[in-house]
């Protein structure tokens, strides 16, 4: 996916220029810990609360400030996630199931 300069000024993006040692040692050790874990797909890692995706999720989050309670956010940010990931599956299949009918 090629990604243009209009498209990186529309989104957020952490500005690593000011991260500081002690964070960019704290996101390492999460990588350095999990690294060679395997893990079930995305959307197992979400509806299980997959140990390695909280440890992943919430090293960012405190990289990125976040002072809240962080499982209370991941619980709803997973189901969010989930539940989009499902909408789009079935949105998919949908399309597959007109364009074969289609065909006949």
């Amino acid at each position: 996916m090629k990604i243009h300069d209009y498209m990186l000024d529309q989104i957020f993006t952490p500005d690593f220029s000011k991260m500081t040692d002690s964070e960019a040692q704290q996101l390492l050790k999460v990588f350095e810990t999990f690294k060679k874990t395997k893990v079930p797909s995305i959307l197992e890692q979400l509806r299980g609360k997959h140990p390695v995706r909280q440890a992943i999720d919430k090293a960012w989050l405190r990289f990125l400030g976040y002072e809240g309670d962080e499982n209370d956010l991941l619980d709803k940010l997973y189901k969010s996630l989930v539940n989009e990931i499902e909408q789009l599956r079935e949105l998919m299949t949908e399309g597959r199931v007109e364009e074969e009918e289609e065909d006949i």
